[in-house]
């Protein structure tokens, strides 16, 4: 048998015989009773063989094609295994755990149906593999073989995807956990990935940053009574903003409220990994680097530093590196509270545990509110029964198979849920005014694309994002006793709402408006520099 065949069966018994799991998976995500929709998985596993007969084909040499077919085999054998039998799925963490587990535990795991797995699917195959005799083609004809086979499965992956990138986007993005079921893919993946950060990524020294950080006097003198909430929204566009101009009522509530709406407003990034790190970097957007940001201070420490208390409460997936060295709190899944519901919290419940802070904190005092907001695709989960104002909706997460508008309908559900959310924030620091002078600025990382052009989602390189993926909105609130204090001219900051800002300006805008002094500081980018006395 030619090398070249041999890689096309390897292929297809892997991906047929060895991803059950991910197959189940794929048909009861996408298949109902149409003739058409049937054809998705059948296309996506024909992409998955091309892929695979490609990685293979490149193998296919005297004295190495059989050990790599070997071990592809065994270790796809191995994971199907464990990810059938016990429902896991293959990430790095379960790598992780693999290369720290012991003998003992090691054993526990060892069971006749696992060896006679073993034998059947991994051992025999190999076998026959191992005696089946292989014929090659002299070196050149078999790289000009290579070569070919290489390319054309490369042009009808490229046109496969190309015709239907509407639904393969949306689909592998909205069900990420199937790269954790693709053999051998998750398992040569992972654990590559975690050997090289175990071996080869040398440890980098934490670089300082604000070292000559203080109080101002304007903050020494308001010392205890000084409260600052930053509120960090999810996926928040601002043209669905009724403060901007939006046809409809987004934000009926923020609009009775005594606030500032700044509606020329950027953001960082496209997705939350890079916005949310950078928006509290001091570096801007053009100069901001994700490897760089997880080794350097940002805009917390220095805070802390000066003397203020920082307390971040993430109701989403983590602050990124942001909050690594402040007080940090996971509300996201509290067990037993009522606005947590199917391993989901509502965004209320970071009002209600910021309550609970008020009652026993003093000042200085800065709050970070990390929302859960307009998340998507499953925008249905993210606010109560009670504000499905906006209706047909989208009541599931394959948002493909939902008409646009019905996507939009539960999209602008979410920022109305967010506007009272705010509201309530608001009416919580007026409550508590005897005791703290508060402010709040709530600004979104990044905005979201609801079927415009074909785009859905986010995370699109920012040069060719759409505005509607970087346009977000900003609101401000400052109680009369907080700008008095801080000397704040409230008209100046008015006249502020219309002028381009960008979260480039969220780092130094903080230290200004907190009162903080230090060298990192930059006032040009300091959106109320000249509004104070």
């Amino acid at each position: 048998m030619s090398a070249h065949k041999m890689s096309m069966i390897v292929a297809a018994m892997i991906l047929a015989l060895f991803n059950q799991s991910l197959w189940q998976e794929v048909v009861s995500l996408s298949v109902d009773d149409t003739l058409l929709s049937w054809l998705f998985p059948i296309s996506l596993f024909f992409i998955f063989f091309l892929a695979l007969n490609i990685i293979i084909t490149l193998f296919a040499w005297p004295g190495l094609f059989k050990p790599v077919v070997v071990t592809l085999i065994i270790i796809s054998v191995m994971a199907s295994y464990f990810i059938d039998t016990y429902g896991v799925m293959i990430n790095r963490d379960m790598v992780r755990n693999l290369f720290q587990t012991d003998v003992r535990e090691a054993s526990d795991l060892i069971s006749l149906g696992m060896i006679t797995h073993l034998i059947i699917w991994g051992a025999v195959p190999a076998f026959l593999i191992i005696k089946q005799p292989i014929s090659y083609q002299p070196w050149f004809k078999n790289s000009i073989h290579k070569s070919v086979i290489v390319a054309i499965c490369s042009a009808l992956i490229v046109t496969m995807i190309y015709s239907g990138f509407k639904q393969y986007s949306i689909f592998l993005r909205n069900h990420r956990h199937l790269r954790h079921l693709l053999t051998p893919a998750n398992i040569i993946y992972n654990s590559t990935s975690l050997l090289k950060k175990i071996y080869f990524n040398t440890p980098k020294e934490l670089q300082r940053v604000g070292l000559d950080a203080q109080a101002g006097d304007l903050l020494q003198n308001l010392g205890k009574k000084s409260l600052f909430v930053l509120v960090v929204g999810e996926t928040a566009r601002a043209d669905h903003f009724s403060l901007q101009g939006y046809e409809r009522e987004t934000n009926p509530e923020l609009k009775k409220a005594d606030g500032i709406y700044f509606s020329n407003v950027s953001s960082c990034g496209t997705a939350t990994a890079t916005s949310l790190p950078c928006m509290f970097s001091a570096n801007g957007r053009r100069s901001f680097s994700n490897e760089k940001a997880r080794h350097t201070e940002g805009l917390l420490d220095i805070m802390q530093r000066a003397g203020v208390r920082v307390v971040w409460l993430d109701n989403n997936s983590g602050c990124k590196g942001a909050c690594d060295r402040v007080e940090h709190e996971d509300i996201s899944q509290k067990d037993g509270d009522e606005l947590c519901k199917n391993g989901t919290c509502f965004d209320e419940i970071l009002n209600v545990r910021l309550e609970e802070i008020l009652k026993t904190a003093n000042g200085p005092l800065l709050v970070v509110l990390h929302q859960l907001g307009s998340h998507g695709p499953a925008y249905f989960k993210r606010y109560p029964d009670s504000f499905k104002r906006f209706t047909p909706t989208c009541d599931k997460a394959q948002i493909e198979n939902c008409p646009q508008q019905n996507i939009i309908n539960t999209y602008d559900n979410t920022l109305l849920y967010t506007d009272a959310v705010l509201a309530d924030l608001i009416k919580l620091l007026k409550q508590n005014s005897k005791k703290y002078d508060s402010a709040m600025l709530y600004i979104s990382d990044h905005g979201e694309s609801l079927g415009e052009n074909g785009i859905y989602l986010h995370g699109l390189p920012y040069s060719i994002a759409p505005s509607a993926q970087t346009h977000v909105p900003m609101y401000v609130w400052l109680s009369k006793a907080f700008a008095n204090n801080m000397k704040l001219n409230t008209n100046c900051t008015i006249s502020k709402k219309s002028l381009p800002f960008s979260h480039d300006n969220l780092f130094h805008t903080m230290l200004g408006i907190m009162d903080v002094k230090t060298s990192s500081y930059k006032k040009n980018l300091d959106i109320f520099e000249d509004c104070r006395k």
